[in-house]
Parts: structure tokens; C-alpha cells; sequence
């Protein structure tokens, strides 16, 4: 376990003006013994002045940043997606050995293997029924896991679909993104799936990497990120209600390739993950961008989690490989606009998942076997 800490700096100290005028026109100026034990006394106010205002100003230090290390079970098992259960543990998808996985407060694991060892779940999120809902890319199915273990998987439609990220709407369904379906998929709790088929324009299809990222805003409809880069595709943040009514809203920066998506009160985020910028979208859709520290030299957020207060909470990963920038910190967007960085211990490098949990802990993902979890304390 990694410790850091903020510097305070000190309130500024306090100042006093001390004066005296005295008149004695017409007499002689005698000095005054008790002159040395007045100027004590004043002296000693005012340090016993001094000491209280600095202790009233300093009784609450600031938090603590506290960062605590566990590994998965499985080693290398590259977890890619976190989120915290109806029964208070954070459960997580782990890719490249198709489990599931759950650790609890005291960092004790556990894995559930799926039936598919080529299932690669991607994304995972807490359903309306108290399960857990996760993506299997690899084997072009949504599962679904309870609490005890007990795991059930539903079979897409359309093959090859590619099912990305998935999460709860507001109409008490599960809706997940297809890659290469270029569709949005809407899954009851029954199991029953309806999908919703995205435009073309100008010949060119959606198609791969397109839709990416899914969540439920406060409007009651589906928000989700279009991430292709060829022309007439995609860098869209789209709209989808729950009838199959469908709208799109054109983000500002080219090529932002848009991934990960989040919605926080009556605002939702998109991570622009080539252009290392923070889309805030309203739910009438007009867009803001704000560049992330270290833009610049690379770094762009690549996972996000809604936190208090308006908050939102953000990994801050590389616009490619071998960028100069990010790769190693966890950021924290307030709702006033100033953004907070910390770094992440031995130098791991950030995965593509980040959850907060009941109390308002962060957990996160990195390397390729790592959970961390994060505490200002």
C-alpha cells in the first residue's frame, strides 16, 4: 500500500499594528518602568492570538490520498471492466481468461469461469434484478451472473456482433452496444432481445468501433459514443429512447475517436480518446470540450465513473502508444470545472476501468492483473 499526501500550504499569518502617541507638551519626558512588562504582555497576546488562529484554521487538514494493491486470481487475466455489486463487493470482466470476477472490501477474490473460453467479456454493469450483466465479445453473447455465482448466457441475434459495453436504462432492460452490428441492443430480464439498427451515410457504415460506449441519463433515454473515424461515420454522440427513437450530435473535434461514456445528473460525459478531451453533453445536446491535463503530450481519458457532487472520475490513459503523456493517474473532473490528478503507485499503468462503491472509494483497473482501490482520507 502506496501512501500520498497534499501539501497544505499555511494560512497567511496574522497581522497586528501596535501604536501609542503620547503628549506630554510641557513636561519632561521621564521613561517608564513599567514599559518592559506592557511590551510583554502585548507580546505574549499576541502570540497566544497568533497560535489560535492558526489552530482554528487548521483543524481539518486535507485528505489523504490513499491507494491500496490487490491482484486478480489469475494472472495476466487483463480485466477490463469494474463495477461495484448489490452486495456491496466490486465485480469485474476479465478478458483474456473469460471470467468474471468479485473482490470484496478486504481485497479477497474470486473468479467464475464462463462456458466460452474465447468469451472475452468487455463490460459489465449492475442490473435491475440484483445480477450482475456483462458482454462477451468473443462469443457474441450477454451473460448474466448472480450474486452466488450462478451464471446464464443469451445468445445476440445478429452474428458477429461484437458486443461492447452494456448497462442498466431507466425502463428496468439491460442495452449494450454492437461493434460491428452497428447496432444498439435492448436485453429484459427475461432475456428476451429487441436491437435497433444505426444509420448508414454517404455508403459507409458504422461498422467497427461504432457504437462504443453506453449509459442511461437522466432524461430516461440511452447515450452512447460513435467512434469511427471513416468519412460519414461516426465521432457522434448519439441518443437513443427507449421506443427506438434515435438522434445524433456531431462532436466538434475531428477524429476524437469517442469511447467510454458516463452520465452524471442532468450532464453526460464522453471520453474523446484521440483528441485527450472531456465531452460534456447536456441532455439537449449541445457539447463542451475540455482537455484533460497533459492533452498535449498525449494523454486522454480512457474510462469514467460518476462520483459526488457532480463529480466525475477518469482515467487518464495515452492518445496512442508511445505518447509522452498520461498512462499513469486517475483524475477527478469537479462540478466547478478544476480538475484533481493523482498518480498511481510503481509506476502501473491504467486499464480501461474505473467504478466508485457505496462509501465513495474509487476502484480501478490497471496493468494487466492489478485492481487498486483509492481513498482520500
Amino acid at each position: 500500500m502506496a501512501e500520498y499526501a497534499r501539501a497544505m500550504r499555511p494560512d497567511p499569518g496574522l497581522r497586528a499594528r501596535v501604536g501609542a502617541q503620547v503628549e506630554n507638551r510641557g513636561r519632561r519626558r521621564e521613561p517608564a518602568r513599567w514599559a518592559p512588562l506592557a511590551a510583554a504582555v502585548v507580546a505574549l497576546l499576541l502570540i497566544t492570538t497568533f497560535m489560535l488562529v492558526r489552530q482554528s484554521t487548521n483543524r481539518q487538514p486535507a485528505a489523504t490520498p490513499t491507494f491500496t494493491s490487490f491482484t486478480t486470481p489469475s494472472r495476466g487475466s487483463m480485466p477490463a471492466a469494474i463495477v461495484a455489486g448489490p452486495d456491496g463487493a466490486m465485480w469485474f470482466a476479465e478478458t483474456s481468461v473469460a471470467r468474471i470476477g468479485r473482490i470484496d472490501d478486504g481485497g479477497t477474490a474470486s473468479e467464475y469461469p464462463l462456458s466460452n473460453p474465447n468469451a472475452a467479456p468487455t463490460s459489465i454493469a449492475a442490473g435491475p434484478d440484483g445480477a450482475l450483466w456483462f458482454t462477451e465479445s468473443g462469443a457474441n453473447q450477454i451473460g448474466r451472473i448472480g450474486v452466488d455465482g450462478h451464471i446464464t448466457e443469451f445468445r445476440i441475434p445478429t452474428p458477429n456482433a461484437i458486443p461492447q459495453s452494456i448497462t442498466a436504462g431507466r425502463d428496468g432492460n439491460l442495452w449494450f452496444t454492437e461493434l460491428a452490428g452497428n447496432k444498439i441492443g435492448r436485453l429484459t430480464v427475461r432475456g428476451d432481445i429487441t436491437e435497433f439498427e444505426l444509420p448508414q451515410r454517404q455508403g459507409a457504415q458504422c461498422g467497427y468501433l461504432c457504437p462504443y460506449g453506453i449509459a442511461s441519463a437522466s432524461d430516461g433515454a440511452l447515450w452512447f459514443t460513435e467512434s469511427q473515424l471513416s468519412p460519414g461515420g461516426g465521432n457522434r454522440i448519439g441518443r437513443l429512447t427507449t421506443d427506438g427513437k434515435l438522434t445524433e450530435y456531431e462532436i466538434p473535434t475531428l477524429n476524437a475517436v469517442p469511447t467510454c461514456i458516463v452520465a452524471v445528473g442532468d450532464r453526460i460525459y464522453a471520453c474523446e480518446s484521440r483528441a485527450g478531451k472531456l465531452a460534456e453533453v447536456t441532455v439537449t445536446g449541445r457539447i463542451t470540450e475540455h482537455s484533460v491535463p497533459g492533452a498535449a503530450e498525449g494523454a486522454a481519458p480512457v474510462a469514467a465513473a460518476a462520483g459526488s457532487g457532480g463529480s466525475v472520475w477518469f482515467l487518464v490513459g495515452k492518445q496512442f502508444p508511445g505518447a509522452a503523456g498520461g498512462g499513469q493517474q486517475l483524475a477527478r473532473a469537479k462540478a466547478d470545472g478544476s480538475i484533481d490528478l493523482f498518480a498511481l503507485p510503481d509506476s502501473d499503468t491504467v486499464g480501461a476501468g474505473v467504478a466508485v462503491d457505496r462509501s465513495g472509494s474509487v476502484w480501478l483497473l490497471a496493468g494487466t492483473d492489478r485492481i487498486l482501490r483509492f481513498q482520500l482520507k
